[in-house]
């Protein structure tokens, strides 16, 4: 087994323990992933973040040292916004990438906004949440030991896992906008809702998956599909469609163009 495939196993059985205990928050979620991280790479601090209306806002974050303190939110302007948006369309936000001063570019500015100068740090990019409206990131920052290719390539081992952990603890502690901007997480009280038994993460990302499709309509593929919300590659949602044998939604049941390849 490669180390890679390693990491993904140890990811695997902490976010399912993590999942399955059903009480989920943000903040729990920030703590859970410096302990994760840290059986792989140098970490500082962890942070996740939303992007909705060109403001980029901290919704939780686990920093050991508590002397360093990250920006609730900052504004990006309109010429960063242009430039973040043509740097992400030329990449895809489907892997993390190294944020590095010399060729990330736009993303590496607004990463300086959040953690300052001299702090090495790595985009994990989860996708948007719930209907295309705010864009979810993962980053990690480092000092002193800067971050490495094989350090991103750990994080792109579980990312996907990532992505759907994120899911469901959206819906378990959904953001609230007022007047388009982001006023607080709405923690919803576990102990209210029906219980039917502790919940597996299989039947979790069995859950997320169907409501992407719901949301888009059964599209899976392109611009507005499944698998662009929940920040995957088509062909992969594709393939967890079939491994879980999820139905398409019934007004959707003959595939889009773009899809039919990957049946």
């Amino acid at each position: 087994m490669n180390a890679h495939m390693a990491f993904f196993n140890d990811a695997l059985r902490l976010m399912t323990t993590y999942v399955s205990h059903g009480n989920l928050n943000m903040k729990t979620f920030a703590e859970t992933l410096v302990l994760l991280f840290k059986l792989r790479l140098p970490v500082f601090c962890v942070s996740i973040l939303v992007l909705h209306n060109q403001t980029q806002y901290r919704i939780a974050s686990s920093c050991p040292d508590s002397a360093f303190a990250l920006p609730d939110e900052f504004q990006i302007d309109d010429e960063l916004m242009t430039r973040l948006n043509r740097d992400s369309e030329r990449c895809g936000m489907e892997q993390a990438c190294l944020v590095e001063p010399t060729k990330s570019g736009a993303l590496f500015e607004a990463f300086q906004k959040l953690y300052g100068p001299n702090i090495s740090s790595i985009f994990i990019p989860l996708g948007f949440f719930p209907h295309f409206t705010e864009f979810t990131y993962i980053s990690i920052g480092n000092k002193g030991m800067p971050y490495t290719w094989q350090h991103v390539a750990y994080c792109n081992a579980i990312r996907e896992l990532l992505v759907f952990s994120m899911a469901v603890i959206l819906k378990q502690e959904p953001l609230v906008f007022e007047n388009g901007r982001l006023t607080r997480v709405r923690a919803v009280n576990f102990m209210e809702q029906p219980q039917d038994g502790i919940r597996t993460l299989d039947e979790h990302i069995i859950e997320c998956i169907r409501s992407s499709l719901r949301a888009s309509h059964g599209r899976v593929a392109g611009k507005n599909g499944a698998a662009a919300m929940l920040g995957l590659n088509a062909s992969t949602l594709w393939s967890k469609i079939r491994k879980y044998r999820i139905e398409m939604p019934k007004k959707s049941k003959k595939p889009h163009a773009q899809d039919r390849k990957n049946i």
